[in-house]
């Protein structure tokens, strides 16, 4: 259970730092964003997230 709540929370994330991206509202938010995500993909979170996250 905990599993799914973390991988909507981590799909969440990565939507909410996309849009920050796209629509560049800071450059230290996109900088943060970008560790952040970098940092995920490379933990053991990553195969989760990527699979509930193809719809």
């Amino acid at each position: 259970m905990m599993e799914v709540v973390r991988a909507i929370l981590y799909r969440a994330f990565i939507r909410w730092c996309l849009d920050c991206i796209l629509k560049e509202r800071k450059a230290k938010v996109q900088v943060v964003c970008i560790d952040l995500i970098s940092s995920y993909t490379s933990g053991p979170m990553t195969s989760d997230a990527l699979a509930t996250s193809s719809e």
